[in-house]
Formats: structure tokens, C-alpha cells, sequence
């Protein structure tokens, strides 16, 4: 009896062996693996949902030539998507005007822009993303009233005030040619054209030897930046009581600096522009020319600076006379 139960035992050990090999060689690969490959896991596939919708919000009401502003710090890209190279980033918010657009891409509405001399062209977002934050918006319709136009008709000869910016277009936001100085003297071509609450002019205007064609505003009411020619009279009023060695400064209130010239003379060749409070010592003068009293100076902070300047006619004058200390 013994003798069967230890056999009994013995049996149900081998069978137990056997069943864990053949429980192992269902686990266990068969085929031999070649030496230096590894086993990796095999991760779950997870399928991300596409964030970029297939097509894009509707567009803002812009139209070529419209000027739009931007947020601070956006990029102008080479092409009309996220992926083109920078052309510019613009730091702060700046005045642009569309050129073309819009163009759909990956959700985002893109418009072609042209900014100042500065600004490359390039493609602006106009939003973050689909849905997200506006970059630009569209200017506000400016003034479209101007303030009665100076009498400049075609082919006259007008003296420039200021250092004007000579624009491609006659808007704010045309391309800058080039800055004529103060006392320039430019063609009338045609206009005026009111735009941004200015009247335009487009003049013929030559600077440091270079030629231009463009367009300048002619200021605000009362403030002019372009002098409207006129006949100056044939007899000067009697100078103002200036003497060899008296002193005096620039004085005037029509925010105009004024010229000072290389002889007595409107047309006589520009050397400097004196703005409010220049001090001069008289030299010589007054000699009458185009209507004007002109005295020969000599800039008190700049004895190199030496020339001609008016002191324009009663009721405005430009110079006033230091009085001596006693």
C-alpha cells in the first residue's frame, strides 16, 4: 500500500513537470534570435486629433490698398504659411497697407502687406490660430475732409518747409523717395489730392543732385509745410534797427524755421536752417531783396555759420534784437 502511494505521488510530479514545459514552450519563441538584437515593447498606437482645421475663418473686409494695424511683436513671413522663413519681426504695432489676400493656409488667413522704407514686404496672420487672437485690424476710414488747398497751380516753383518726406502716393502710409531739405524748391506737377485729412501736391524736387517725383502734404491750416508763392513787393518796409555788432536771435511763431542763406535772396543757395532762439551778431546789411530786409549774420554758437537772413516784414517778423546789459 505504501509502495502504491509513493508511486501514485511520484506520477503526479511528472505530470506536473510536464505540464509547466509544454505551459513554456507556448511562451517562449522558437526561433533563435540573432546575436546584438534586442526585444522592445510594443507600445500602444495612440491616434492624436489634427489641430489645424482644414479650412479658415471668415476674412476681415480688407481690400488692396487698405492700411491695417498690427499687434506688437508679429513676424512677416516669405510665403503665407507658419513654415516659410521670417522675413521681419515687428516689435512694436506699426501702420501697413494690404496688397493682396487673403490666402487660406492651415486654418489662418494670410494677406500680402507693404509698410514704411523700413519694413520689408512680406505675409502677415491674420489671426494666432483658428479661433485665437487678432494680429490686425483694419484702420479706421481717416479724415476725409481737408482744409482749403493753397493756390499752386501747375508749373509753379514752391519753396518746401521742414525737411518733407517725398512720397511714392499721396497718403501717409506711401513709400518715403527721399526728405527734401528745409528751403528746397520744388515743380508743381499736379493735384491737390486730399488723403488722410492732408492735401497732396506731386512735385519735381531735386536732392543732393538726384531727381524726384512725388507726393507732399501741404500741412495743416494756418501751418503749412509748402510756401505758396506770390509776388513779393517792390520796396522793402524799413529795417529793423539793427546795427554792425548788435545781437539778435530767430524769433517766429509760424513753427517755420528759417533759412539762412549764402546772399540776399529767396533763391540764393541755402546753408542752414535756424530754428527758435538761434543767437546771431550782425556783420553787415540790410540789403532789400524780394521784398525782405536781409542782414549778414554770424551764428554766435557756430562762428563757422555765416549768411543772410530776412527779418521778414511788419506784423511778422522773424528776428528780434538782444538788448546790451547795463
Amino acid at each position: 500500500m505504501a509502495r502504491l502511494q509513493r508511486f501514485i505521488v511520484l506520477a503526479l510530479a511528472c505530470a506536473l513537470l510536464l505540464a509547466g514545459a509544454a505551459a513554456l514552450a507556448q511562451v517562449t519563441d522558437p526561433t533563435p534570435l540573432p546575436p546584438g538584437a534586442f526585444l522592445t515593447p510594443t507600445a500602444p498606437a495612440f491616434v492624436f486629433p489634427t489641430a489645424t482645421p482644414a479650412s479658415c475663418e471668415p476674412p476681415l473686409a480688407l481690400a488692396p490698398g487698405q492700411r491695417l494695424n498690427t499687434r506688437p511683436g508679429i513676424n512677416l513671413r516669405s510665403a503665407p504659411n507658419l513654415s516659410s522663413a521670417v522675413v521681419q519681426y515687428l516689435e512694436n504695432s506699426i501702420t501697413l497697407v494690404a496688397l493682396e489676400g487673403p490666402v487660406c493656409q492651415s486654418g489662418i488667413n494670410w494677406w500680402r502687406v507693404r509698410g514704411p522704407a523700413n519694413v520689408s514686404p512680406g505675409w502677415v496672420a491674420e489671426r494666432e490660430f483658428f479661433g485665437g487672437r487678432y494680429l490686425i485690424f483694419p484702420v479706421t476710414d481717416p479724415a476725409t475732409v481737408c482744409p482749403t488747398p493753397l493756390t499752386l497751380p501747375v508749373g509753379t516753383q514752391a519753396a518746401l518747409f521742414n525737411g518733407l518726406r517725398v512720397r511714392a502716393e499721396p497718403a501717409l502710409s506711401g513709400l518715403v523717395l527721399t526728405v527734401a531739405p528745409a528751403g528746397a524748391v520744388a515743380a508743381v506737377i499736379d493735384g491737390p489730392v486730399c488723403a488722410d485729412g492732408f492735401n497732396w501736391w506731386l512735385v519735381d524736387v531735386t536732392v543732393l543732385g538726384l531727381a524726384y517725383r512725388g507726393w507732399v502734404a501741404e500741412g495743416f491750416a494756418g501751418r503749412p509745410f509748402v510756401d505758396e508763392p506770390g509776388e513779393p513787393p517792390a520796396v522793402c518796409s524799413p529795417p529793423l534797427p539793427f546795427t554792425v555788432g548788435s545781437r539778435g536771435f530767430v524769433s517766429y511763431r509760424d513753427f517755420q524755421p528759417k533759412s539762412l542763406r549764402a546772399a540776399p535772396g529767396r533763391n540764393a543757395e541755402l546753408l542752414f536752417t535756424l530754428i527758435d532762439g538761434v543767437a546771431f551778431e550782425v556783420i553787415g546789411g540790410p540789403v532789400c531783396a524780394d521784398g525782405f530786409n536781409w542782414w549778414h549774420v554770424q551764428i554766435i554758437s557756430r562762428p563757422d555759420a555765416v549768411g543772410w537772413i530776412a527779418e521778414g516784414v511788419p506784423g511778422t517778423y522773424w528776428v528780434r534784437g538782444i538788448r546790451a546789459r547795463r
